[in-house]
């Protein structure tokens, strides 16, 4: 109840894909679930957008 939905889907994975689309909308949305898994102890992957 207090954890979001979508880090109680994440728990049980070891690593995490976080893909921006760009727009910088992926600044404010992925770096803190990047971070919030990192901290989790999950080994998190990114993509960088090419523009």
């Amino acid at each position: 109840m207090f954890e979001p939905s979508l880090f109680t889907r994440l728990r049980p994975a070891e690593r995490v894909l976080v893909a921006g689309a760009g727009g910088g909308f992926d600044v404010y949305a992925g770096l803190p679930i990047a971070f919030a898994q990192h901290a989790a102890g999950k080994q998190v992957c990114r993509l960088r957008d090419a523009g």
